[in-house]
């Protein structure tokens, strides 16, 4: 498998209420079971409310990663790429909204996505 690379942000409220954003390291993998072992210890740490924006070029192992991101935070569901239904939810100790963004041209819908999360 080609070496993949994604970057990560993540939101988290402070004591305050006030969102504070974390830019966490790019990610470089060497295959599909490391990049969903990356995607896991995110998920482990994963509390109610935080918001992860996942990018990468199609292809990279978003997918892959969120399946991480899903076990690590408690769902057994199968994880599967939004593309065609632009949200899919995994119920789990957290609740996961994996959301594709790629074809949205909507900077309506991507306001109100955002906040929705906030």
């Amino acid at each position: 498998m080609v070496s993949s690379r994604s970057s990560t942000h993540a939101t988290r409220r402070s004591g305050s209420g006030a969102p504070v954003t974390t830019t966490l390291p790019d990610e470089v993998s060497n295959s599909a079971a490391e990049t969903e072992r990356a995607g896991m210890h995110l998920g482990e740490r994963l509390r109610a409310g935080d918001v992860v924006l996942l990018t990468g070029e199609l292809g990279a192992g978003k997918t892959t990663y969120v399946r991480g991101v899903a076990q690590g935070a408690g769902s057994k569901a199968p994880v599967a790429s939004p593309t065609f239904q632009l949200v899919r939810l995994y119920p789990g100790r957290v609740q996961l909204a994996h959301i594709d963004l790629y074809r949205v041209e909507n900077s309506r819908l991507i306001r109100t996505i955002r906040d929705l999360s906030h």
